[in-house]
């Protein structure tokens, strides 16, 4: 998927070659951060209303931190992220992707805590672009 999205023009950020992965290393690892999610919530299916306080600063601060660095991996400088930046984040546009599929746990998450759905628009094509090479080997077999 990542070198389809790549060879489509989409900048990905790769921390993991063998795989193509972002693993999260900055935020302690994905599990970490979604283990605080789910434990509290118990369900995929959440709002982050549904978190404590702690909870939510928690896994704000591990998706700020993610943010900042795959944001200066895919442009070779630091351009700040997160909850208290908002606004610039809504003045610019979505240059990079990730593959890291443990992330679609948090994807109430990323909304709330980027403020707009680019994370979803980045989920979508994915899908969109899976079901079109899924069907595209299914008819050559």
């Amino acid at each position: 998927m990542v070198a389809l999205l790549e060879h489509l023009g989409i900048k990905m950020v790769v921390e993991d070659r063998g795989t193509n992965d972002v693993h999260g290393e900055v935020m302690g690892g994905w599990p970490v951060v979604v283990n605080r999610a789910i434990s509290e919530t118990h369900s995929l299916d959440y709002s982050p209303q549904d978190l404590t306080s702690s909870s939510l600063q928690f896994i704000e601060t591990a998706i700020s931190k993610l943010t900042n660095q795959l944001g200066a991996r895919a442009r070779g400088g630091v351009k700040k992220f997160g909850p208290g930046n908002k606004d610039e984040l809504r003045k610019s546009s979505i240059e990079y992707g990730f593959k890291a599929p443990v992330s679609m746990t948090l994807v109430p998450m990323f909304h709330h805590s980027l403020g707009k759905g680019d994370f979803y628009s980045i989920s979508l094509s994915q899908l969109f672009y899976s079901l079109i090479l899924f069907f595209l080997l299914i008819s050559r077999m």
